[in-house]
């Protein structure tokens, strides 16, 4: 049958199947009946911690090669750490790819009662809640409509610091600018998601439970990394990991079913507004899906863009300081298209090339997702394996984007680098992920990443004052220390 299916599927012939290795030959830790590799971890006796998943990765790779095999209980994974077969992986897609399921998620999710939710779903549930996302979310035409409110959320954040300036000076001590970019990207996704203004950068008018509701989004994103990269106690007893998880789930699920049902009210009374909720709820139907599920998008949306948007631009703003002659570059491009208008236009995002490029390989350098999968539907073919179905394939995307192998002087900031994204290997580089669940808010997220980067650069030289960061894993993998900057009027 195996080999039948290699026959027809991969074209593979009689000789290349016999010497095909097998999913047992693949190369990894010792693994153990019922309980996989867990004396490996830390903890148990072993040398790897999942909690520092990145040099978890790099470990694993020096150890064993770009493909190494890792079970852990019931869950078999592979490791790929090649482009090639990265690009092997991808093509078997097809319309309903599975990713591996946030297991913390799932259970909260049971637990509330609450259907799958377009980031841990599968199969048909997923594609049709894709289907009712992607002319809202993913067509760049419908983001623009949006860029006004960015604008207006953008330029907030400039009167805030400016009126910490002193009257009498041009520079700006700012400690833990890293919370106000959380404020910052919860603003513009409640500006897209619930058509409701939060004020969260504006401190005179900022709603009563706008700091609790961005505290839950951070402790959701550090406690669901921490159970997802542990052994799973919680499944099975409440650890104070799990506790800290569904209280803050609980607060966030709690806060946007409100905000989305006073949205829905308004549109009732206002049939003229475009939203994309008034999108969703409208669509909804003709998908077979419901208001509930609307909500469950919502709640999505909103915890999926508040933490991965303000630590790219986190990120950002300690790349360019520290390479002051790149963020003067930046600064002319900004200077030359934009000027001083207040109000940064689609033409404009069309004509800044220079920035797409200095986003494009701070995101290849810091990751904030260190790692992409797929759940094999079939018997597949990578590399000289055959892998079965079932087994979960990791992409190393953190590991491979920072190769020299792939990129020459790869530990350096380069962004000229991405002049020639032609020379680039697709492959090597998924902030985003790829194919058919790429990121459905990527377009949203740059669009916000760019304009916010418009605004500072145009206003001010960033200097960061700060130690060397290092990281820390949860769902999103962040700096472990505040950014502290002075701004220097230009």
């Amino acid at each position: 049958m195996i080999k039948q299916v290699c026959k027809t599927v991969f074209k593979v012939n009689n000789s290349t199947f016999k010497s095909l290795k097998s999913y047992k030959d693949i190369p990894g830790p010792r693994s153990m009946p019922l309980v996989g590799t867990l004396f490996s971890l830390k903890g148990f006796g072993g040398e790897y911690n999942l909690l520092e998943f990145r040099d978890f990765q790099d470990i694993l790779q020096s150890q064993y090669g770009n493909i190494v095999k890792w079970e852990l209980f019931n869950q078999k994974n592979v490791y790929l750490y090649d482009p090639e077969l990265i690009r092997q992986a991808f093509k078997t897609d097809g319309n309903t790819p599975h990713r591996s399921l946030l297991f913390p998620i799932l259970k909260l999710h049971k637990k509330l009662g609450i259907k799958s939710t377009l980031s841990n779903s599968q199969g048909e549930r997923w594609r049709k809640l894709r289907s009712l996302s992607n002319p809202c979310m993913a067509r760049p035409q419908a983001i623009l409509a949006y860029l006004p409110n960015q604008n207006q959320v953008a330029n907030e954040l400039i009167d805030l610091i400016e009126q910490k300036f002193n009257n009498d000076s041009n520079i700006l001590t700012y400690h833990k600018f890293d919370q106000i970019l959380r404020l910052l990207a919860l603003e513009y996704v409640s500006e897209i998601a619930f058509d409701r203004r939060l004020y969260c950068v504006d401190e005179k008018k900022r709603l009563a439970d706008v700091d609790q509701l961005v505290t839950s989004i951070n402790t959701f994103f550090i406690q669901a990394g921490r159970l997802l990269f542990s052994p799973p106690i919680w499944k099975y007893y409440p650890t104070k990991d799990w506790v800290e998880f569904e209280q803050a789930s609980r607060y966030i699920y709690k806060k946007t079913g409100e905000y989305i049902h006073n949205a829905y009210e308004d549109l009732k009374n206002n049939n003229t507004k475009q939203t994309i909720l008034k999108e969703f709820l409208i669509r909804k139907d003709k998908h077979g899906l419901s208001t509930d599920d609307v909500v469950g998008l919502m709640t999505d949306f909103l915890m999926a863009g508040v933490d991965t948007t303000a630590t790219a631009i986190h990120y950002l703003l300690y790349d360019l300081a520290k390479n002051p002659a790149i963020q003067n570059k930046l600064y002319n491009e900004i200077n030359q298209v934009v000027g001083n208008s207040h109000e940064v236009t689609a033409d404009h995002l069309n004509k800044l090339k220079y920035l797409k490029c200095v986003v494009k390989e701070s995101l290849r350098l810091h990751s904030s997702v260190p790692a992409n999968s797929r759940i094999l539907t079939e018997d597949t073919v990578i590399g000289d394996y055959l892998i079965p179905k079932g087994v979960v394939l990791v992409f190393c995307n953190s590991n491979i984007s920072k190769s020299e192998k792939y990129f020459k002087n790869a530990d350096s900031f380069e962004p000229d680098r991405w002049m020639h994204e032609k020379d680039i290997n697709p492959y090597a580089v998924l902030s985003f992920g790829f194919g058919a669940r790429m990121c459905i808010g990527r377009r949203i997220a740059e669009q916000e990443i760019y304009l916010t980067m418009i605004k500072l650069i145009q206003r001010y030289r960033v200097e960061y004052i700060g130690e060397k960061p290092g990281l820390k894993i949860g769902l999103v993998a962040a700096p472990d220390r505040p950014l502290d900057l002075n701004f220097h009027r230009r």
